[in-house]
């Protein structure tokens, strides 16, 4: 079950991180990707719910502090430098982030001969996707 907390975990900070840079991003066509990713993200946040209790989808969502963090964090930057190019750059590195802590649970996994879940490795398609996408507005 701890990857798919992790999902959880995960796409939910994507989702708050995306909520969050709508207002910043000027760019229509890099609009529609964001929205779409968000809810890529929204379907896996969904299907990894599905598998949890409440009890512990509770414990997998951001807290207010954490929440507020990620959203001074992006209005500070984006104050700064609202133009496309810094956008995608920090939708990526909020992205590389993610892929690096579902990396660090499946490798946690492989070394104890756990299989990994198709859902986890949908996540780390999808993130490579966002990603790929994002690499356009550099």
């Amino acid at each position: 079950m701890n990857i798919t907390k992790e999902i959880v975990k995960n796409t939910d900070m994507g989702i708050q991180a995306i909520n969050n840079i709508r207002s910043y991003v000027e760019d229509e066509e890099l609009m529609h990707k964001v929205l779409c990713q968000r809810e890529d993200l929204k379907k896996i946040q969904q299907d990894a719910e599905n598998m949890l209790t409440n009890e512990e989808i509770k414990e997998c969502k951001s807290g207010k502090f954490q929440k507020m963090m990620l959203k001074t964090g992006v209005t500070m930057n984006a104050i700064f430098d609202k133009s496309t190019e810094n956008i995608a750059q920090m939708l990526i590195e909020g992205t590389n982030m993610g892929i690096n802590s579902v990396q660090k649970t499946i490798n946690e996994m492989q070394d104890n001969g756990q299989e990994i879940p198709n859902l986890a490795n949908d996540l780390m398609s999808l993130y490579q996707k966002n990603i790929t996408e994002l690499r356009a507005y550099l």
